[in-house]
């Protein structure tokens, strides 16, 4: 893309993008030409990809990637607004957790599933110099072992270089994104198209816009004593994308965080304070949020039973199925084992064991730091102890009036 397409002419006839249907997918295009642009990615809407952007965090990992959000047509120079793509300068690149957990999971996968392979062939006795306990079986390379070992290996390689590739292109794209964000005719155009900037970029605007007009202040922005809301589970001043609490809206804790990326001060109101509401309210809210997590972590504790018991009995048979492609003489052909079978027990296993992950990992976040063992008078006494700092106090008291103004605001909006 040049580096002159985005001037302040065509930012300010920017357009909203046409869409073209193929399938059940939606492709922003040029308004102007029609043409569907190289850098952009479809729009799916279901409820299964609804499903599992929930899963991560509730963000938007399936339907939207990295990229311009003002796409420049490289056929008509037209620039348009492009709903699909966003971007990460904002707050960060949004599938790559989803990717760099896929990458460890499946470098994991491939390395345990070598090791069980070495041991049900009796090959590992052979490499650890067990060759005694291995019986009859003569320690040689066989077909199958070279097979599969190439794969393996071939496996390790290509993720080992994809995910450093995935690596590199994520920097890129951030520099580039952050290249894009420093135009403010680009910025005052994705306010035009309805997208809320973060108070960093508002002041930059101001502050550019004040200097050209002779006026000149001292920016303050990032004072410690600051305090500013979570905007849709993100930093309402520099956008930096936070962790969404899983599965339930409030929490007991701290209702004053610190942004990991610009350190300012926000205030979370899915938090609960004990000691700051009416204290009538105060074992009300306890109670509430206590029988929301019992019941979220019973049901979460009852299909991660149901998961082990599917790993259980399928890894009885897929034992079996293993033992007889690692002895069989060849892997195709009439006498050969069933791996189409084999195929699809161990991706029942695989599915299963990913099930099993996800509900452990959502029990264990719904403790949120322990509060779940802790009773109210030790939840109590630690809100307490955080609401006597004076400092602490005030700085939630405007946090809350922050959110009150905000709740009020929306309602006029609507």
């Amino acid at each position: 893309m040049p580096n002159d397409c985005y001037t302040r002419q065509n930012l300010k006839e920017a357009k909203m993008c046409a869409f073209k249907t193929i399938g059940k997918i939606q492709y922003p295009s040029c308004p102007q030409c029609g043409k569907i642009g190289s850098y952009t990615s479809g729009i799916t809407l279901s409820p299964l990809i609804e499903l599992i952007n929930h899963i991560y965090n509730g963000h938007e990992i399936l339907n939207f990637r990295p990229g311009p959000v003002l796409q420049y047509c490289d056929k008509c120079g037209t620039v348009y607004f492009n709903p699909a793509n966003t971007e990460v300068a904002l707050s960060g690149t949004r599938n790559r957790i989803a990717v760099l957990s896929g990458f460890w999971f499946m470098l994991f996968a491939i390395i345990t599933g070598y090791i069980l392979y070495l041991y049900f062939s009796g090959f590992l006795n052979c490499l650890t110099g067990m060759q005694a306990s291995a019986g009859n079986f003569q320690c040689t390379v066989t077909p199958n072992l070279i097979i599969i070992s190439i794969f393996c290996f071939l496996g390790l390689v290509s993720l080992i270089y994809y995910g450093a590739k995935y690596s590199d292109d994520c920097k890129k794209e951030f520099a580039e994104s952050a290249r894009r964000l420093s135009n403010t005719e680009y910025l005052k155009a994705m306010e035009r198209f309805g997208i809320t900037l973060p108070v960093k970029y508002k002041k930059l605007i101001n502050s550019r816009d004040n200097a050209k007009q002779g006026i000149f202040f001292i920016d303050n922005s990032q004072r410690q004593d600051d305090v500013y809301l979570i905007d849709n589970y993100c930093c309402s001043y520099c956008g930096y994308m936070l962790k969404r609490p899983s599965l339930y809206e409030k929490s007991i804790g701290p209702a004053l965080i610190k942004c990991p990326q610009c350190h300012i001060n926000l205030y979370d109101n899915n938090a609960i304070e004990l000691a700051a509401p009416v204290k009538a309210w105060q074992s009300y809210r306890y109670k509430c949020f206590r029988k929301s997590q019992l019941i979220c972590i019973l049901l979460f504790l009852g299909l991660s039973f149901i998961s082990v018991a599917i790993m259980i009995s399928v890894g009885y048979f897929l034992k079996s199925e293993l033992q007889e492609i690692m002895y069989a003489e060849e892997l195709f052909g009439p006498d050969a084992a069933n791996i189409k079978l084999f195929g699809c027990e161990l991706m029942i296993e695989i599915i299963a064991g990913i099930g099993l992950y996800k509900f452990l990992l959502a029990i264990f976040r719904l403790h949120r730091k322990g509060s779940f063992m802790k009773n109210f008078d030790t939840l109590f006494s630690e809100s307490e102890h955080r609401m006597k700092n004076h400092i602490y106090a005030e700085k939630v008291a405007r946090g809350e009036k922050l959110f009150e103004e905000w709740e009020k605001s929306q309602k006029l909006k609507h």
